[in-house]
């Protein structure tokens, strides 16, 4: 996630409705609690961890098997940092959440071989040739598109 109040809203619907699930927030709005939430994942008493991209950089988790990337970063480096916490010591799934409304994601979700193929994606990392910005215009002409239809 992006935003502090997409994972914040997250949490609260997870628990909410998926109640014998142990779950924690991750942000950098929690302050202290971070490093308690951090801890309590990495000994297996939180079963899931809503994060923002605080998680990108600098806290190594041993196993996470399960991976959700809802709302997608603007670039592929950020992509590769999320999805480079999943999967460390076994076999993993990453679930690419899109959000059609948004920009972003949306041109993710119609290059979606950048996500899916390691090489293709490595290429692209080092040249960051697909910047997403909000003068892309792809992503101008689908949102104007999509603003008149709803």
């Amino acid at each position: 996630m992006n935003r502090i109040s997409e994972a914040n809203e997250l949490l609260s619907f997870v628990r909410c409705f998926a109640r014998n699930i142990r779950s924690g927030g991750h942000t950098t709005d929690y302050g202290r609690d971070r490093a308690v939430v951090e801890d309590s994942f990495s000994k297996g008493e939180l079963n899931l961890l809503v994060a923002t991209r605080g998680l990108e950089v600098g806290v190594d988790f041993d196993i996470i098997d399960i991976g959700v990337v809802y709302g997608m970063p603007f670039y592929i480096s950020d992509y590769i940092q999320r999805i480079g916490r999943i999967g460390r010591r076994r076999h993993s799934i990453v679930f690419n959440i899109f959000m059609p409304d948004k920009p972003v994601d949306y041109f993710y979700y119609r290059n979606w071989k950048i996500l899916a193929d390691g090489k293709l994606r490595d290429i692209l990392m080092k040249l960051e040739a697909y910047r997403i910005n909000r003068e892309n215009p792809e992503a101008v002409r689908w949102s104007a598109r999509r603003a008149v239809l709803d």
